[in-house]
């Protein structure tokens, strides 16, 4: 009987140890290895699924069972409030977690135990990041950051230094977050860290892949990492990058390799039960299998995917799968099923805007410490002042947007006045130019008519001797200007075959070949004066 209660004692220890060191949701928070004997490593356990278990209860109630759980451990405080930070991070309570993670931040700072000091700062850093407060998070890194460079801590350095690059990724600044990328990756191959090395090089191919659109080094990053991952058990960070670069296949157009990679990868996620993984990739390939138009398909992965989603209540995943549907039913004209899903989608967007305020409305706590009595007098404070100096600097605007139109409309009517004027005079100088360039055509015009006249009449009066009819005499004049046969047609009124029938004789008459030969002789006629 003894060996079956060891066995029992031991494996329960594990089981407290493996629990206390999870975190469903960032595995960039860092968790102490606490040293517990076997009694207070049992009661731990059952009092920290007991907060579990109520979590269903208020701020204030949670912080007493906190509270109470932490004063039960008295020489295990800082770890005991770190416990129970990440239980309060796994259910996205964002401001206990900061509260928490403060408090053990606190003591070790106290105690003067830098390293675990600036570990807390880094989740705190985590939890500001989560829940959207970038500069602040930012902030708490930098803090971080520097004690581990004053403590030499290359791990820890690369390891925050990559949590930093992450935020300047959300933040749009690409150029600051590879810099803080590949300052991680040269720290983690000094290190022979194969985990920072990996998780480094993850990183640059979404730098790659979002900021340079340059799949085909995301594609080389991604691999890297891909290679360092394989050589240990399957994880979710496997799985992961293997999903991305289906993605970058999918980008560049090549659909076979995407389409087997993802259908590879979604076994591996299914055996290893990674059910999110599972309903992303099935999305994955419904997109897949639209860009193909393979309608059928694709609502076929997007249902398996929606269905899944719903099994573990993950709402984006939901989201994602619904938006696929109704993108589908859309390129099908299936108007019926589209309305049918915008309706579901629209709801749950309205569902998921409900928990972000929700969620916002805990994230504004974290401003403020958990036992300040004053907290909601000084939120409410601060509303009100928020909203006095937006209505003053509204009727600002508004005074200053006045003062600006008038002063505008009084520069816009003297400009139209001052260019009615302007206007009036270059009318004036330009009817005067234009009655100037009228008479000098004018002058030029009956200039032109008299020399040509002139010119004809010699023409004519020299080409009598060779008896040419009137006709022939006209047709000459247009052969001496340079006029085609078709141009003299149209201004004599006359066919074609006559022309022709004219300039044949012309030609004869004239003792002339062809038509230049006519046009010369015509010409020279007119000089012989």
């Amino acid at each position: 009987m003894k060996l079956p209660i060891k066995l029992f004692v031991t494996l329960s220890i594990i089981l407290v140890l493996l629990l206390s060191n999870s975190c469903k949701k960032n595995d960039k928070i860092d968790i102490n290895n606490s040293k517990y004997s076997i009694s207070d490593s049992l009661y731990l356990y059952k009092t920290l699924d007991s907060l579990n278990n109520n979590y269903n209860k208020s701020n204030e109630e949670l912080i007493q069972i906190s509270d109470r759980i932490i004063t039960n451990f008295p020489n295990n405080t800082a770890n005991t409030t770190i416990k129970i930070a990440h239980i309060h991070y796994e259910h996205e309570n964002f401001y206990l977690a900061k509260y928490y993670f403060t408090k053990a931040a606190k003591e070790y700072k106290d105690n003067e135990l830098m390293p675990e000091y600036a570990e807390q700062l880094s989740n705190i850093g985590v939890v500001l990041e989560v829940s959207g407060f970038y500069l602040e998070a930012l902030e708490k890194y930098f803090a971080s950051l520097k004690v581990f460079t004053s403590l030499d801590l290359k791990l820890k350095i690369a390891r925050v230094s990559n949590n930093i690059g992450i935020v300047y990724q959300k933040l749009k600044e690409g150029n600051n977050a590879i810099k803080y990328y590949r300052k991680a990756l040269i720290i983690a191959k000094q290190e022979n860290n194969n985990i920072v090395l990996a998780n480094s090089y993850n990183n640059i191919a979404t730098y790659f892949e979002e900021f340079r659109q340059n799949n085909d080094y995301a594609l080389i990053y991604y691999n890297r990492a891909k290679v360092i991952y394989s050589k240990k058990p399957i994880s979710w960070s496997l799985i992961t990058i293997e999903t991305n670069i289906a993605n970058i296949y999918l980008q560049k157009n090549e659909i076979y390799t995407a389409d087997s990679i993802l259908n590879y990868v979604l076994k591996k996620s299914i055996n290893n039960g990674f059910s999110d993984r599972v309903s992303h990739i099935l999305n994955n390939q419904a997109s897949l299998y639209i860009i193909q138009k393979k309608y059928s398909e694709a609502i076929n992965k997007a249902n398996q995917s929606l269905n899944l989603a719903n099994k573990i209540g993950n709402k984006e995943l939901q989201l994602q799968s619904l938006t696929i549907l109704t993108e589908i039913y859309e390129k099908q004209k299936n108007y019926k099923k589209y309305s049918e899903f915008i309706k579901l989608k629209l709801e749950l967007n309205e569902n998921l805007t409900g928990i972000e305020l929700r969620k916002q409305i805990n994230i504004l706590n974290v401003k403020y410490d958990v036992d300040n009595k004053q907290a909601q007098i000084e939120i409410l404070k601060l509303n009100n002042n928020v909203k006095s100096r937006k209505i003053m600097q509204l009727w600002l605007s508004i005074l200053v947007i006045i003062i600006i139109l008038v002063g505008a409309l009084i520069i816009l009517h003297l400009q139209r006045k001052n260019n009615k004027l302007i206007n009036n005079q270059m009318k004036r100088d330009i009817a005067n130019y234009i009655n100037q360039i009228n008479k000098f055509e004018l002058q030029n015009t009956i200039s032109k008519e008299e020399n040509t006249n002139s010119n004809d009449i010699k023409i004519l009066e020299k080409t009598k001797q060779f008896n040419l009819t009137e006709r022939e005499n006209e047709v000459l004049l247009l052969i001496a200007k340079g006029y085609t046969n078709v141009k003299i047609a149209e201004s004599l009124f006359i066919s074609i075959n006559t022309i022709k029938y004219h300039t044949k004789n012309i030609f004869i008459e004239l003792d002339v070949k062809n038509r230049t030969e006519a046009a010369k002789k015509a010409q020279l006629l007119q000089k012989l004066h």
